[in-house]
């Protein structure tokens, strides 16, 4: 709309997916990443929230028209993106969106980078969560997060609610948390990544050092208990990272 709230354009993602051969119902809720400038141009960046399944699609409009750019390019996700910044967080010369989000397929909270050139493809998915004949993304970095034990022992697997996702200029970090339990029995797992998305440590908020540790105390969880580096490397050795084939620990992500 203009000053005046006349209406100016509107779109709506109308996109059918399919996984499996399958196709998902073509209702979504549409929200905006940023704005950016693509081929000398004003445009949006979008987000399709499909509902009431998984897919979640990034695509682009011009600002001043609400046509579709690049309409076949988009990037499909197997799951809800939470949140999303845009900029050149590395500062490469290249604005990359960097988001925060469930992954359905792997039962796992993900972090994820792309080049905003490169917004084309998906995400890394087993075959049941695969979308149909569209490619892999070239992703700067695609990470899986840790599953705790405390959030298998409330759910039948890790289904964590994420936070808002924070980037500080000052020290150059992504920070985000995990919401991980249920109902009253929830806890905190706090992540800082650097700008180019490397690994930099990882907490739990007291509400887990106390909740945990009154299970762990009475046998029903494994220690060690939860404000210990022994706790903290246990989850760090599952984070994994995806190498353009497979998922694989940060020491053989270079090999």
């Amino acid at each position: 709309m203009n000053k005046d709230q006349e209406l100016i354009w509107e779109y709506q993602f109308k996109d059918t997916v399919y996984t499996q051969d399958f196709p998902h119902s073509i209702t979504y809720r549409n929200n905006i990443i940023d704005t950016f400038t693509y081929n000398s141009e004003k445009a949006l960046l979008m987000l399709a929230r499909n509902i009431p399944l998984y897919p979640n699609i990034i695509f682009k409009l011009n600002l001043k028209t609400g046509e579709r750019i690049d309409s076949t390019k988009v990037l499909m996700h197997a799951g809800g993106i939470n949140a999303a910044l845009l900029g050149d967080f590395d500062e490469n010369g290249t604005e990359e969106l960097v988001a925060i989000a469930i992954h359905n397929g792997y039962e796992r909270a993900v972090l994820f980078s792309i080049d905003v050139d490169k917004i084309y493809g998906q995400s890394p998915a087993p075959p049941k969560y695969t979308f149909k004949d569209l490619p892999v993304a070239d992703f700067n970095a695609y990470i899986l997060l840790p599953i705790t034990d405390y959030g298998k022992f409330f759910f039948r697997y890790n289904s964590p609610v994420l936070s808002s996702l924070n980037y500080y200029k000052e020290s150059k970090e992504f920070q985000f948390y995990t919401v991980e339990g249920i109902g009253n029995n929830i806890i905190t797992v706090h992540y800082r990544f650097s700008n180019d998305l490397k690994f930099i440590r990882l907490d739990c908020g007291d509400d887990a050092q106390y909740k945990r540790d009154s299970l762990v105390a009475n046998k029903i969880l494994h220690g060690p208990y939860t404000n210990t580096d022994e706790y903290y490397n246990l989850l760090k050795e599952q984070i994994r990272y995806w190498n353009g084939f497979e998922f694989v620990k940060e020491q053989e992500l270079n090999k």
